[in-house]
């Protein structure tokens, strides 16, 4: 975020960092696509990284995808695609 933006806030709301990355993204196709799967993986982490839910397969599978396409678009912004 630093490297597009010139800067990052230290919230503790995690939902914020989704509104961070499609602002620096903007201009990007990618951007709506890259800040729903933020915002999805953020809305189960508590309860993933708690233990208070265990994600089915399905929803497993579905949160590796969005990750996948984050640490893509993070590799096309790197290589300066």
């Amino acid at each position: 975020m630093t490297a597009l933006t010139g800067g990052t806030s230290k919230s503790k709301d995690h939902a914020k960092a989704a509104g961070e990355l499609r602002a620096a993204l903007s201009g990007r196709p990618d951007a709506p696509a890259a800040d729903r799967a933020l915002r999805e993986l953020i809305a189960l982490k508590g309860d993933v990284e708690y233990g208070t839910k265990v994600p089915t397969t399905a929803q497993a599978t579905s949160l590796v995808r969005r990750a996948r396409l984050l640490v893509e678009l993070a590799g096309e912004i790197i290589d300066g695609r």
